[in-house]
């Protein structure tokens, strides 16, 4: 099995999210394509939009961090 097949990342997640919510439609009804189908400029954008849900995440759980430490005075 190739590393390459198996992994997938935040965008392709999230993108394949999205194909299975739509029973594999796009907004105007078409079939959604494939992943590995999808320009790179459109794998990008999904990425994008991924890394960008992932940094706001992680900053919520930073700050809960924060306060529960300075809650016990570390």
């Amino acid at each position: 099995m190739d590393i390459e097949t198996t992994l997938q990342t935040g965008g392709q997640i999230a993108y394949e999210g999205y194909r299975r919510s739509t029973g594999g439609r796009t907004y105007d009804g078409r079939i959604a394509p494939l992943w590995k189908e999808l320009p790179m400029s459109i794998q990008h954008a999904w990425q994008t939009a991924a890394e960008c849900v992932l940094r706001d995440a992680l900053a919520g759980v930073i700050e809960s961090l924060r306060e529960v430490h300075a809650e016990m005075g570390l």
